[in-house]
């Protein structure tokens, strides 16, 4: 299969709109051009395979847990602390009034 048949293919399937005929095809087409061969990736200390996933998974776990402990402040939050200011505010003016003297 030549590269300009793929492009099409290709496309719809990053688009989220390829078929699984189009699917299939992309993934034998990829298989059978890199097949035998290895990704070399460089870093700054060397690891395996299996170190690479546990490092991955270790920060994936301490990034959810560090989403958990953040709590999003919600609409209703600041409601009930207008609400409480508001009826503090309307308490105190009234008890102002209702001693200020007359004359």
């Amino acid at each position: 299969m030549s590269t300009n048949e793929l492009k099409r293919p290709a496309e719809k399937y990053f688009e989220g709109t390829a078929s699984e005929q189009e699917k299939q095809q992309l993934h034998q087409w990829y298989d059978t051009t890199n097949d035998g061969w290895v990704e070399v990736v460089n870093t700054s200390s060397p690891e395996d395979e299996e170190e690479i996933k546990q490092r991955i998974f270790k920060n994936l776990q301490k990034r959810i847990q560090q989403e958990k402990e953040m709590q999003p402040v919600r609409e209703a939050d600041f409601f009930k602390t207008d609400l409480i200011t508001s009826c503090f505010c309307c308490g105190y003016f009234t008890c102002g009034l209702l001693y200020l003297p007359i004359g």
